[in-house]
Order: C-alpha cells, then structure tokens, then sequence
C-alpha cells in the first residue's frame, strides 16, 4: 500500500509513506490546498502548494498535465504536489493507495504526460 504520490517539478515521483498533514506540507514545502480530480483521475485528489503562484514556484508540467486532463486548459500548476485516494476512512483520513491502484496511477501519469508534451 502506498499513502501518495509526490510529483516534483523535475517529473520525479516518489512514494508518501503518510498523508499527514505535516507529510504533505513538507512535500509541497508549505500550506496545503486540495484539489479533487476527474476524468481519467477520477478516485484521486492532488494536494498542491496553496501559495506556489504568490511565492513563484516552477512549473509542474505532470501535474499541469493531469490538471487539463480533469479540468482542460485553465490554469498550471505549480511546485510539488501530492496525489493521494479521494476516499477516505470515517475519521476523514484518505484511504492507502493499493498496489495495483499505484501501478495503474502511474501508467496513467505516464500517459497522460505524454498527450500533453505533444500537444
């Protein structure tokens, strides 16, 4: 079981063993916003840095990618993000992504990072 992803803005990916708040801040480098996803994302939600356009942070062009993917071409996004279960437990804590989820998440990342370099 995996409890996140993080996407950096060099498009690595690494594991979150938790998905604490402290956890995820840390991975994003500061306050927390959560965004629900759709489409080919659907099930997950991407926490990105709530401040990353006022402080400048790089582009992230994975999860602008899986952004256009649930959203079209709105916005981009910027800095780390974490993507994590949209399903959670009865005290509101998200759901461990499972082993077979995690594969299919980043078969998904890969694919959906390439439509948008090529477009």
């Amino acid at each position: 079981m995996v409890a996140g992803v993080i996407i950096t803005t060099e498009m690595n990916t690494t594991e979150l063993p938790d998905t604490s708040y402290e956890a995820i801040s840390k991975a994003v480098g500061g306050y927390i916003q959560i965004v629900p996803l759709q489409n080919d994302f659907a099930g997950y939600s991407m926490y990105l840095h709530e401040e990353g356009k006022l402080i400048g942070l790089p582009m992230n062009d994975i999860a602008t990618a899986v952004w256009e993917n649930s959203y079209g071409h709105t916005d981009i996004i910027l800095g780390n993000v974490v993507i994590v279960n949209a399903n959670t437990d009865d005290d509101g804590n998200e759901l461990p992504i499972s082993e077979d989820d995690a594969e299919s998440l980043m078969a998904k990342l890969r694919l959906v990072f390439v439509k948008y370099a090529t477009n």
